[in-house]
């Protein structure tokens, strides 16, 4: 089946690592440090990182709010305190333009949002098509079933996995405006590409079911793809539409796997 809105993804385009964990800061004193916790983050994952790195690195308490419309980090803070993105002494191992803040420093304030986009989004061009929702689709981690000898079964698990199917299809940089139903992006296969090569390294990322209510998210992680079953390798595979013209990509089904 196919799901009746459009959707949309969230993902950040590189993990936390030595190369960009520090973000220099400082509360009217010396400069401070919040070291961030290498790995791989989710946009919330990474706003709660980051508020547990702040808190430890300074005397004030922080907030750190990931503003899903529009995909921007607001960092707040007790008292005021500034963020040093050009002049801190680490600016070569910051994630500060991972995180949406560029330009100069940001001072005098108690609150300070990006300027710019945090990470990456994708959208399909088209309804996910072969959609089975979460909900539909849920499996037992490792069970054991165990029958009594009067009859009493008892299934032990380590919990259960919670899983999307869906296709991407017709990631095209034509223009479909007569279509009607494709939405027109000249760099389609281009994102669908980034997108891939990104979640296939299996970190996490959001899924939005409607584009509309970008609120309501699941953090997944993919699972499977039709080219490797631990959803490390893709491929994009070239359909024409209608029998038409070429020029559409689809992803085959994929599997993403809801994770907590």
């Amino acid at each position: 089946m196919s799901i009746e809105t459009f959707s949309i993804f969230y993902f950040l385009d590189e993990d936390i690592d030595s190369t960009n964990q520090n973000i220099n800061f400082d509360e009217g004193g010396p400069e401070l440090t919040a070291v961030l916790t290498p790995g791989s983050y989710s946009h919330e994952d990474l706003a709660d990182q980051m508020k547990i790195s702040f808190d430890a690195a300074g005397a004030l308490t922080y907030t750190v709010t990931f503003n899903r419309p529009d995909q921007t980090y607001t960092i707040a803070a007790t008292g005021v305190f500034a963020l040093l993105i050009t002049s801190g002494s680490q600016i070569g191992t910051g994630p500060f333009t991972l995180i949406g803040f560029t330009g100069a420093d940001l001072t005098g304030a108690a609150t300070y949002t990006g300027n710019t986009t945090a990470g990456s989004k994708y959208e399909p061009q088209f309804l996910l098509q072969s959609f089975v929702d979460e909900d539909d689709n849920r499996q037992k981690i490792d069970p054991s079933v165990n029958e009594s000898s009067d009859g009493i079964v008892e299934v032990v698990s380590f919990g259960t996995r919670r899983i999307y199917e869906l296709n991407i299809v017709f990631a095209t940089d034509r223009d479909v405006t007569k279509s009607g139903q494709i939405k027109n992006n000249t760099t389609g296969v281009a994102d669908l590409r980034a997108f891939m090569q990104r979640i296939t390294d299996k970190s996490p990322f959001e899924f939005m079911k409607n584009i509309a209510a970008r609120a309501t998210f699941d953090k997944v992680i993919l699972e499977t793809t039709p080219e490797d079953s631990k959803g490390t390798a893709y491929k994009l595979k070239e359909k024409s539409l209608n029998g038409g013209p070429t020029g559409f990509f689809d992803t085959g089904l994929l599997l993403m796997r809801v994770i907590t």
